[in-house]
C-alpha cells in the first residue's frame, strides 16, 4: 500500500514537472502580444491625436485611401501568417472579409489589429497545449506501466500507443460541460477580445490618452495568462489520469485508490474522496478519478487487497506547511481532526502536540525514527553521524539555533528544522563555509539569476513570481510571499541579494554582512530542501541554484566516502 502510494505520487510530480516546462513559453507569448498591442495603440493614437486627444467622432471616420492601402497590406500579412501557423479558420474568414472591404473606420481597423495579436496568442497556445497533452498522455501511460512492472519485479512487452486512438483521446471532452481544451481556449479568446475592444471604445469615448487603456489591457492580459496556466495544469491532470486508466486496464489492474494531498489547502471534494477504493469499471475522469476541480493535486494509485499496511507511515503537511508522518491508513477527516483543529491545543493529538511543543527528548527520538526514510543516502548518513555528536537543549521562543555542538530547539521546531540545525553542525565539523566550498557556485547562480531576470525585463523577484507562481501566496503582483515549503529558497535569495529580496523567510540585513554567513545558510538551507524532498521545491531549486545544488550533492557524497 505504502509503496504504490509513494510511487504514484512521485509519478504525478514528474508529469507535473514536465508540463510546467511550457509555462515560460506561454509567458513569452503573452508578453510579446502585450508589447505588440501597446505598439499598435500608440502608433494609431499618434497618427490621429489632435491637441493630445482622440474623440469617438474622429475614431469613427473612415480610413483614407492611403490608410486603407496600409491596412490591407497588414491584413494580407496576417492572412499569410495565419496560413503558415494554422490559426483558427473562423478568424481567417474574418480577415478575408476585412481585406475585401473598401470602407472601414479607424477604430474598427485598430480593433482588428489588436484582435490579430490575441488570435496569434491563442493559436500558439493551442499548438503548445496539443503537443504537450499528447506527450503527457504517452509518458503517463509508459511510466505507469514501468512503475507497475518494477513493483512486481516482472517485465513484459508493452504495445506502442496507437496514434489514431491518441487523436480521439485528445479530442474527447472529459468534463461535464462537454468541451475539450480546444473549445475552452477559443472560448477564453472570445471573452478577452470583447474586453479589449471595450477598452478601446472607452478610450475614444472619454477622449483620454492611451495610458489608462494600455494599463487596463495589460491587467486583462495578465488575467488571461493566469487562466491559461490554470487550464494547462487542469488539462494535464485530466490526460495524466486518462493515461493511467488506460494502462491500468491494459495491465489487468482491478481496483484503484484515491490519494489526496494531506494539507490545509486540500479541497472539500478531495478530502471526502481520500482513501476511497473503486473498481476500474467505475474509473471516470472528473467524476471518480482526478481532476475533481481546477488545479487538482489528487492522484490515483493501484490498489491491491493486502494486509501489509500495519505500522506504515504517510507524509502529511499541517496548516503551517510543516511535514509530519502519520499512519498510512489515516484518512483525511482523522488527519484534520488531529492536526488542523480550530479548537484549543488540548484537542490536538499527543503525536501532533509533541511536534508542536517543547518535549525535546521525544522530538529528537521521533526525528531519529524518521531518518531512515530520508531519500538521499549520503545526507541520511551525515545526519545520523551528526546526531551522535550533537547535544539538544530547549531554546527560548519559537526560533532554533546551533552553536558549538549544541542545538537549541525552539518550541515549534519541526523535523526539517532539526535537519537544518544539524547541517550547521556538519558545516562546523567539515569546514564547508570556512573553506569557501560553495562560494563560487553561489556567485555563479546569483549572476545567472540576474541575467535571467534581464531576459524577462523584470527584477529577480518579479521574474520568479512569473516563472514559479505555485510558490507564492497571491496571484496579484502586490504580494510576494512564498509558502512554508519554499522557506529555504526564500532565505538563500535573501542572502544572495544582501537582504533586498524578501519573500517572507529571511535573516536581518546585518546578518549577511558577516563573512561566511551566506555560505553557512545556503549550505544548511540546501540540506533542508534535500531532506524534505518536496518535488516542486526541488524543481525550483535545481533551476535557480543549479551550481550550488549540484556542488552540495557532490560535497556530501565526498564527505561520506
Amino acid at each position: 500500500s505504502k509503496y504504490w502510494r509513494e510511487r504514484f505520487e512521485l509519478l504525478e510530480d514528474t508529469l507535473h514537472e514536465d508540463v510546467m516546462q511550457i509555462m515560460p513559453d506561454i509567458d513569452r507569448i503573452y508578453k510579446q502580444a502585450q508589447a505588440d498591442i501597446e505598439k499598435e495603440i500608440r502608433a494609431w493614437y499618434q497618427r490621429m491625436a489632435d491637441n493630445n486627444g482622440v474623440s469617438m467622432t474622429e475614431a469613427r471616420k473612415l480610413l483614407t485611401a492611403n490608410e486603407l492601402k496600409e491596412f490591407h497590406w497588414s491584413v494580407e500579412e496576417y492572412i499569410k501568417r495565419g496560413e503558415e501557423n494554422a490559426i483558427d479558420q473562423r478568424w481567417m474568414k474574418q480577415l478575408e472579409n476585412a481585406s475585401a472591404r473598401v470602407h472601414i473606420s479607424r477604430l474598427e481597423a485598430l480593433k482588428l489589429q489588436v484582435q490579430q495579436s490575441v488570435e496569434s496568442v491563442y493559436g500558439n497556445q493551442l499548438d503548445q497545449l496539443d503537443e504537450s497533452m499528447r506527450k503527457l498522455y504517452q509518458d503517463g501511460y509508459y511510466r505507469t506501466a514501468y512503475e507497475l512492472q518494477k513493483g512486481f519485479g516482472i517485465g513484459w512487452p508493452i504495445a506502442s500507443i496507437d496514434q489514431n486512438k491518441l487523436d480521439k483521446i485528445i479530442a474527447k471532452p472529459w468534463a461535464s460541460d462537454g468541451k475539450n481544451f480546444s473549445s475552452r481556449i477559443w472560448g477564453n479568446r472570445t471573452k478577452l477580445v470583447n474586453e479589449l475592444h471595450t477598452e478601446l471604445s472607452r478610450m475614444c469615448l472619454t477622449g483620454a490618452a492611451p495610458e489608462r487603456a494600455i494599463r487596463n489591457i495589460a491587467k486583462k492580459m495578465h488575467t488571461s495568462k493566469y487562466n491559461a496556466g490554470t487550464l494547462v495544469m487542469t488539462e494535464a491532470a485530466a490526460f495524466g489520469s486518462a493515461a493511467q486508466a488506460d494502462c491500468f486496464n491494459d495491465l489487468g489492474v482491478e481496483e484503484y485508490e484515491i490519494c489526496a494531498t494531506l494539507d490545509s489547502q486540500t479541497s472539500e471534494i478531495c478530502r471526502g474522496l481520500d482513501g476511497k477504493v473503486y473498481g476500474m469499471k467505475d474509473y471516470e475522469v472528473g467524476v471518480t478519478a482526478p481532476p475533481f476541480h481546477v488545479k487538482c493535486r489528487t492522484c490515483t494509485c493501484p490498489h491491491f487487497d493486502d494486509e501489509f499496511t500495519v505500522g506504515e507511515m504517510r507524509a502529511a503537511r499541517g496548516e503551517n506547511g510543516k511535514t509530519y508522518y502519520v499512519p498510512a491508513d489515516m484518512k483525511y477527516p482523522e488527519w484534520k481532526e488531529s492536526f488542523v483543529s480550530s479548537a484549543d491545543e488540548g484537542d490536538i493529538s499527543n503525536f501532533a502536540k509533541t511536534l508542536l511543543t517543547g518535549n525535546i527528548k521525544k522530538k529528537v527520538e521521533l526525528f531519529k525514527n524518521k531518518l531512515p526514510a530520508t531519500e538521499n543516502k549520503h545526507l541520511r548518513e551525515l545526519l545520523s553521524q551528526s546526531l551522535e555528536r550533537t547535544k539538544f537543549k530547549a531554546g527560548v521562543g519559537p526560533r532554533s539555533k546551533y552553536r558549538n555542538g549544541v542545538v537549541l530547539l525552539g518550541d515549534k521546531a519541526d523535523f526539517s528544522t532539526i535537519a537544518h540545525e544539524l547541517l550547521h553542525e556538519i558545516d562546523d565539523t567539515y569546514g564547508v563555509s570556512k573553506n569557501n566550498m560553495l562560494k563560487e557556485s553561489i556567485q555563479s547562480d546569483w549572476e545567472n539569476l540576474k541575467k535571467m531576470a534581464g531576459e524577462y525585463g523584470d527584477s529577480v523577484t518579479e521574474m520568479l513570481y512569473l516563472k514559479y507562481p505555485q510558490a507564492f501566496y497571491s496571484s496579484e503582483h502586490g504580494s510576494k510571499l512564498v509558502y512554508m515549503e519554499y522557506r529555504g529558497i526564500s532565505d538563500i535569495l535573501n542572502g544572495m541579494s544582501m537582504g533586498s529580496i524578501r519573500l517572507g523567510f529571511r535573516h536581518r540585513n546585518q546578518y549577511w554582512q558577516n563573512a561566511g554567513k551566506l555560505e553557512k545558510e545556503t549550505w544548511a538551507q540546501l540540506g533542508r530542501i534535500v531532506f524534505e524532498n518536496n518535488t516542486d521545491v526541488l524543481i525550483m531549486t535545481k533551476q535557480i541554484f543549479p551550481n550550488s545544488y549540484n556542488e552540495f550533492l557532490s560535497i556530501i557524497k565526498k564527505m561520506v566516502k
